[in-house]
């Protein structure tokens, strides 16, 4: 919350530009949470294989004490993991470096998969420099729900244009998810590999 508080704070002194077109950021109809997904066929592909893959990804993409892989499931087809990327939210023209936390949710079957990405988090990094606000309070997560899908008037113009922040926000991490979705695809569509080479030593 502290920092949709500062974001709609920026937002007001910031110039407004028009944006060309909004970025829609996918919801779900039960939760209402902001919520990526996708069903990916891999034609001759087994279930197994697909899981092997998704294993295989998720020990590469979270190999941090702080990015876990939460769930493995091999009868169910299903894997659950917990990370974060780095993105830049501008303001006022700067770069602020920034994680974006995700729980991202892997489902497959013979020929094809489905990824699901969400519970969307932002955590701020910490800058001494800053008096105004604790270092908790500075690296405090929020939820990315609301900065990502109000539309009010602290938002968006009188002419229904996102103002820059919001905009820096949603593209961002629009952005990021969509690369993390093509990470997932590359990596369960190529051929299976163990990452080590089996060549004749």
């Amino acid at each position: 919350m502290r920092y949709f508080l500062l974001a709609l704070l920026l937002s007001a002194a910031a110039p407004v530009f028009a944006q060309k077109q909004e970025i829609a950021i996918p919801t779900d109809s039960a939760t209402h949470k902001v919520t990526y997904s996708e069903v990916i066929q891999v034609p001759g592909a087994s279930k197994a294989d697909l899981y092997s893959r998704a294993k295989l990804w998720a020990a590469k993409t979270f190999p941090s004490t702080d990015a876990t892989v939460q769930l493995t499931d091999a009868e169910a087809g299903r894997i659950i993991a917990r990370g974060w990327t780095r993105i830049n939210i501008v303001t006022l023209g700067i770069a602020n470096p920034m994680k974006l936390w995700f729980l991202v949710q892997i489902d497959v079957k013979d020929g094809r998969y489905r990824s699901i990405v969400t519970d969307l988090e932002y955590q701020g990094e910490y800058n001494p420099r800053v008096t105004v606000m604790s270092a908790a309070a500075q690296t405090a997560r929020t939820p990315a729900d609301e900065t990502l899908t109000l539309h009010n008037e602290r938002t968006h113009t009188k002419k229904g244009e996102l103002r820059p922040i919001f905009a820096s926000y949603r593209t961002q991490t629009n952005d990021a998810v969509l690369q993390l979705q093509a990470g997932i695809k590359a990596a369960l569509t190529a051929s299976p590999s163990t990452g080590v080479s089996n060549s004749d030593f």
